[in-house]
């Protein structure tokens, strides 16, 4: 392979694949990535088994080929050089050369016949989102998923579309077990079957990056038995499904939460972050006791003590209940709207939050016992 790029360009491309690479596999090719010439230009494929990444740049080709070569040191490499070109040609000893004007060097590559194919083939197209509604949706819910919970279900995020009174309805869910986060949107004009996929928590993240880059593409959404496939523009992100059956999350969604307090979202952020940075580590919890027309936030432990009021609407018999402090901090910080409504039934069940702008979204917080 001999090729002639522009920096600008191929390193963009390349810092996609850094979050998929794997930095300290078991297996030292999901380190590499594999770069191919094409019709294109170059193309580039990234995985660590469970994602998988392809993209593609254009590139001035001399000689065809293909190269496998550590996606982490090619980066590093190519950030640095100054000039604006750069050539880059593998040799039969599997050596990757890298030249731009006074600058050379010489990597050394693994065998492309040892680098994991990358499903690319979609059995069935789902749907099509904008990128905006997508990016929205995952931004609400990735925060409650689970990371490596013994329950392998809750570390992914479950996309669900149903139909229901004769239109189509997108959910997607995060929950750890102790706090859950529900968006749900109407699908407008869109004729496809129900579904449910449980996606892992490392590919909506790298999802998000991507969509940030691509504002303005949307996002075609496809599936086979044993993937599901995301195409923005030229790139391509595949990801390996969770199999198992994800929590009735309907089911836990508080129905009889008739104390309702309602405040100003960024004072009860602010307060929490304030309150909070003398909780305990462990459980960093926060007591709120809540009247009429204020709701007092405190905590204690061994190394200190604090206490905020913020004024809020009340209109039930006082409460008392606990938190942990970063439960709601995560809820609040991705809620639109300038008020918040708190629903509450008793200290020992859980809460309810909504936004008062933010109609297709809630979530829903464990207490702690005090």
């Amino acid at each position: 392979m001999k090729i002639k790029v522009k920096k600008e360009e191929f390193i963009r491309m390349i810092q996609r694949a850094q979050g998929i690479v794997e930095r300290k596999s078991t297996m030292p090719i999901l380190s590499n990535i594999l770069l191919e010439t094409s019709s294109a230009g170059v193309d580039l494929s990234a995985t660590d088994l469970e994602v998988g990444f392809k993209d593609c740049c254009s590139a001035e080709v001399m000689v065809e080929g293909v190269t496998v070569i550590s996606g982490r040191k090619l980066y590093e490499i190519i950030k640095e050089l100054p000039e604006e070109v750069i050539d880059l040609w593998s040799e039969e000893n599997k050596w990757l050369k890298i030249q731009a004007g006074a600058s050379e060097f010489k990597i050394v590559g693994m065998n492309k016949e040892d680098f994991p194919a990358i499903p690319t083939a979609v059995e069935s197209q789902l749907l099509t989102l904008s990128s905006q509604l997508l990016r929205e949706m995952i931004r609400k819910t990735i925060y409650a998923t689970g990371e490596s919970d013994t329950r392998y279900v809750l570390n992914g995020i479950c996309l669900n579309v149903i139909t229901k009174e004769g239109n189509l309805i997108l959910d997607m869910v995060g929950t750890d077990g102790h706090r859950l986060a529900l968006t749900t949107r109407a699908l407008e004009g869109m004729k496809v079957e129900e579904q449910k996929f449980i996606i892992p928590k490392k590919t909506m993240a790298e999802l998000r990056k991507l969509i940030d880059e691509k504002e303005t593409a949307n996002v075609s959404i496809g599936f086979n038995k044993n993937h599901i496939l995301f195409r923005i523009s030229e790139m391509l992100l595949s990801s390996t499904l969770i199999d198992g059956t994800y929590p009735n999350y309907h089911q836990v969604i508080p129905k009889e939460n008739e104390k309702v307090v309602t405040a100003v979202r960024e004072k009860l952020l602010s307060s929490l972050k304030r309150v909070s940075i003398l909780a305990r580590e462990k459980t960093n919890t926060v007591r709120i006791d809540i009247d009429k027309s204020r709701m007092m936030l405190s905590t204690e432990s061994e190394t200190g003590e604090a206490k905020e009021t913020i004024p809020v609407d009340y209109q039930n018999e006082p409460l008392t209940i606990g938190f942990n402090a970063r439960y709601l901090i995560d809820a609040l910080q991705v809620i639109d709207g300038e008020m918040v409504r708190v629903e509450l039934k008793d200290s020992q069940s859980p809460c309810l939050i909504r936004g008062s702008e933010d109609e297709g979204y809630i979530a829903i917080v464990m207490p702690l016992r005090l």
